[in-house]
């Protein structure tokens, strides 16, 4: 999706839920992503891309985990689909388990 800056209507980058492709180690149905312009980084908006993501992860995905919040151990890993030697290649994983509800009596 496009991300758009509120103030101004400004095309600042794009973000979204897709699923991993094969490159990815583990079996996991959805990752977080975003590519924002470098003037709008530490701006918090990789922020609110990643709470809105999850929310729509969580309640109308009904998902477990999302790719994108906490370094897994050994789960670094080179994407296939970057030529070897591209400082893109190497890839460090990252997921986030979906929240335990609390119980209510």
């Amino acid at each position: 999706m496009a991300v758009e800056r509120k103030a101004d209507g400004a095309l600042i980058g794009g973000a979204g839920l897709s699923r991993p492709g094969p490159e990815v180690p583990g079996n996991f149905r959805l990752e977080i992503g975003w590519i924002l312009a470098a003037s709008y980084w530490r701006q918090g908006y990789a922020a609110e891309i990643s709470r809105r993501c999850l929310e729509f992860a969580w309640q109308e995905l009904q998902a477990d985990c999302v790719i994108g919040m906490i370094q897994l151990e050994d789960g670094d890993f080179d994407d296939i689909t970057v030529p070897p030697g591209n400082i893109l290649r190497p890839h460090v994983l990252y997921r986030i388990d979906r929240p335990k509800q609390e119980i209510h009596e």
